[in-house]
């Protein structure tokens, strides 16, 4: 009956383990950006959420934000053994643009930051003038 026991609780630990890994990572991250053209400061944010590719070695990293209304997104494989640096996104509803440029997804102390370099459209779905903007912004990880 001892060994059973033993048998049994082995198990259940190492289901444990598995069963909480993290195998996501998802972040919202927000900063006012300075645009290079010295104009009105830029409200962003950004909620990034990754996981497991198809392959069980890349991740899938998607990249959302709500701008007057409607959803941006970005999809993007990441085939690094790290964060995505200066990796190219489109920030798109249908034909509109609200971001396109790169990001960097960053891990400082406790912490993750994401920068993002490229250009701002203030008003995607009437516009096609773009605002250069570098900036970082803080993010909160929301991963469980």
């Amino acid at each position: 009956m001892k060994s059973f026991t033993v048998v049994v609780a082995l198990t259940v630990s190492g289901l444990s383990s598995v069963a909480f890994a993290r195998d996501h990572q998802e972040l919202v991250c927000a900063a006012v950006g300075d645009a290079k053209d010295g104009g009105d400061k830029i409200p962003l944010f950004v909620h990034f959420f990754e996981n497991r590719a198809a392959d069980g070695v890349s991740r899938d990293e998607t990249l959302s934000t709500v701008y007057q209304a409607a959803l941006f997104q970005a999809t993007r494989i990441n085939k690094s053994a790290t964060y995505s640096n200066k990796a190219p996104i489109v920030l798109i509803s249908g034909k509109a643009i609200r971001f396109r440029g790169t990001y960097t997804i960053a891990s400082v102390s406790d912490n993750y930051v994401m920068k993002l370099a490229g250009e701002v459209n203030d008003d995607p779905f009437n516009s096609k003038e773009f605002r250069k903007v570098s900036t970082t912004l803080k993010c909160v990880d929301l991963s469980i």
